[in-house]
């Protein structure tokens, strides 16, 4: 069985030497015998290591003209990342509680770096969420747009691939969390961190998006905590 730590060391050594601009963006790095002799490790082991710089848009390898430094675009990175994390097994409560800490500093991130037209946006989202209140779908639908609003006004490829992420993951379970709180939460939340924003307030609205995910994650617990009472019950 091949050590995981000969590949991580080699994986670690390329990307170290780009760093360090040893390698840059359109060079040509060691073959893998030469790396294989500078490492003391196997071919194998050193293709591995290739590989994985390759899926990761690190590296792009030219066939007859060996491996080449790729301009790395970190959005394009994370985006490939992201999927694999998507297939792990999560529960709600443990996305509910990143977001916890998550949405609030995107908040603060926003009013930073938010351009007028996304804070527009924002404000006819929160009042399509008002006139569709009774209308389950459609409400979902403005309430996921409202937070990606918030991550994609804040410019930040990281961000806005993360919660592009959590939203996804919280696609199906969106139903539930709306019925263990109804529209109230969300109206009255979003209507006061708009309000916020408006105002430039940095530290409101991030304790205000606080308060709105913490009072999503009590309600989802206690409906969860009363679901299985009833089935006791029955």
């Amino acid at each position: 069985m091949r050590d995981a730590s000969l590949t991580n060391k080699v994986y670690n050594y390329i990307i170290d030497q780009i760093k360090q601009g040893k390698w840059q963006t359109g060079d040509k790095i060691f073959t893998e015998q030469e790396l294989c002799n500078e490492l003391g490790t196997s071919r194998i082991v050193v293709r591995e290591a290739i590989e994985k710089c390759v899926a990761l848009g690190i590296l792009s390898k030219r066939k007859g003209s060996g491996t080449f430094v790729e301009s790395v675009d970190i959005a394009s990175v994370i985006n490939r990342i992201v999927p694999l994390i998507a297939l792990q097994p999560m529960s709600i409560l443990d996305v509910m509680t990143f977001r916890l800490r998550f949405e609030p500093g995107n908040v603060s991130e926003f009013i930073k770096h938010a351009e007028p037209k996304w804070i527009e946006e924002m404000a006819q989202c929160n009042q399509y969420m008002k006139e569709n209140a009774d209308n389950e779908a459609e409400f979902h639908r403005a309430d996921r747009r409202f937070h990606r609003i918030i991550a994609m006004g804040t410019g930040n490829p990281i961000i806005i691939s993360v919660n592009n992420m959590l939203e996804g993951i919280l696609e199906e379970a969106h139903a539930k969390l709306l019925s263990a709180n109804g529209p109230e939460n969300a109206l009255y939340y979003h209507d006061v961190i708009l309000r916020a924003i408006q105002d430039k307030d940095m530290e409101l609205a991030s304790l205000l998006m606080k308060r709105h995910i913490q009072a999503t994650l009590d309600s989802f617990q206690q409906n969860v905590v009363d679901e299985i009472k009833t089935e006791q019950i029955g």
